[in-house]
C-alpha cells in the first residue's frame, strides 16, 4: 500500500501479526471448492439446496474444514446466500449468516425483507455455526425461523 509516498506492508502496520504458524499450521490450505451436496426434500426446496451448495463452494474454512452456508429467501422470492469465512485465529471469523446479511445490506435490503432462512452444517462440526446464526437471526429478524440441514 502506498500512503503519502511511502510503501507500507501489513507487517509495518501490524508489527506483531498472528499468523498460521502461531497455531502450528503451515498456512491457509484451500478446502476443495466443489459444492457440497444436499438432497432436496419436503423441508428443503431444490432452489435452496442448490443455493446452499453454491455458497459452500465460496466458503473459506481451511483450519476447521467445516464449510457452512446460509440462504435467505426474501419476500420477493429472491435468494441471498452467505458462507463461513475463517480467520487464522477463528476470531473474527465471519459466520455464514453475517456474510449473508452483509450481502443483503449491500443490495440495499434490510432484514425486514427476510421471510425464510436455512443453514447447512456438518454433523459433529469442530466449529458450531448453527447456534450463533440462530442467535443473530433472532436479533435481526425475530419472526423468521432458521431451518437446519446437514451436508450429505
Amino acid at each position: 500500500m502506498t500512503r503519502r509516498g511511502h510503501e507500507l506492508r501489513l507487517d509495518d502496520l501490524f508489527p506483531w501479526p498472528f499468523a498460521p504458524g502461531d497455531l502450528g499450521e503451515v498456512g491457509a490450505r484451500a478446502v476443495a471448492g466443489d459444492p457440497l451436496a444436499l438432497a432436496p426434500s419436503e423441508h428443503l426446496p431444490a432452489d435452496i439446496a442448490d443455493a446452499l451448495g453454491a455458497a459452500s463452494a465460496r466458503a473459506h474454512a481451511p483450519y476447521s474444514r467445516d464449510r457452512s452456508a446460509v440462504v435467505l429467501r426474501l419476500g420477493d422470492g429472491s435468494l441471498v446466500s452467505g458462507a463461513v469465512l475463517e480467520s487464522v485465529a477463528f476470531n473474527p471469523t465471519i459466520g455464514p449468516l453475517a456474510d449473508a446479511l452483509v450481502g443483503l445490506d449491500a443490495a440495499g435490503r434490510g432484514s425486514a425483507a427476510i421471510r425464510d432462512a436455512w443453514i447447512a452444517v456438518r454433523r459433529g462440526a469442530v466449529v458450531n455455526h448453527e447456534a450463533p446464526a440462530r442467535d443473530l437471526l433472532a436479533a435481526v429478524a425475530p419472526t423468521v425461523r432458521l431451518q437446519t440441514t446437514y451436508w450429505a
